[in-house]
């Protein structure tokens, strides 16, 4: 992508002026197992005229970044979007004592991130259904370790009128989001989860571009 393009990214995502300048500040590179999930979530969308995550654009029509809602603020049960089935799917459900997820939860759609599913996008406010589209601003990034390597999180809020977010990443927010993703696999065997700090939207800007760009150089086909 140009510097131009990279510019206009940031401005249209976040709101804010400049460029990022550098590849996004976590893993740099994808691993082999990386691009054998890109091929198989390709293979898997093949099949359908029009696939919620191959084919739906990253960005809305008036330039917001969109994500696809998979678990709801408060919820326990965690639903994972199915490659193969174009839709939602149950994978666990979160123990009582652990609470709900503290935010709503979905990925931002033609991307592919570091662990080879795509980018997981946090989007703060009130319970918004699975299976909904959001668009919103970008604030930050919630840097997270799992068993399989680096896992961040882009963090948006919803729109208030004039494009301003309705939501502000407060400390307080942090602390709580934070808190509760160290916890939310315990118990499972030979999985864990680490939080290792917060970035900013520049940094959000330079995840969403990397992650966009890897999708692009794989084997999908939009309809």
């Amino acid at each position: 992508m140009t510097s131009a393009y990279r510019a206009a990214l940031l401005l249209v995502i976040t709101g804010c002026a400049g460029a990022p300048k550098v590849a996004y500040e976590g893993a740099e590179t994808f691993d082999a197992k990386a691009e054998a999930s890109r091929a198989d979530a390709c293979a898997a969308a093949a099949p359908f005229a029009h696939h919620e995550w191959r084919d739906s654009p990253p960005l809305s029509s008036q330039g917001w970044l969109r994500g696809y809602m998979e678990i709801g603020l408060g919820d326990s049960d965690k639903q994972e979007f199915s490659m193969a089935d174009n839709g939602l799917k149950l994978d666990r459900v979160i123990p009582a004592e652990l609470g709900g997820y503290p935010t709503n939860y979905g990925f931002v759609p033609r991307t592919i991130a570091f662990d080879g599913d795509p980018l997981d996008v946090l989007v703060l406010g009130p319970r918004i259904a699975p299976g909904t589209w959001v668009e919103g601003v970008v604030l930050g990034v919630l840097r997270m370790e799992d068993e399989k390597g680096d896992d961040p999180k882009i963090v948006v809020s919803p729109l208030e009128s004039g494009g301003r977010p309705a939501y502000p990443l407060t400390v307080e927010v942090k602390e709580k989001v934070g808190a509760w993703f160290e916890r939310y696999k315990a118990g499972q065997p030979g999985k864990f989860s680490r939080v290792t700090g917060w970035g900013d939207v520049e940094d959000a800007a330079r995840l969403l571009e990397t992650t966009r760009t890897f999708f692009d150089e794989g084997p999908c086909r939009s309809r």
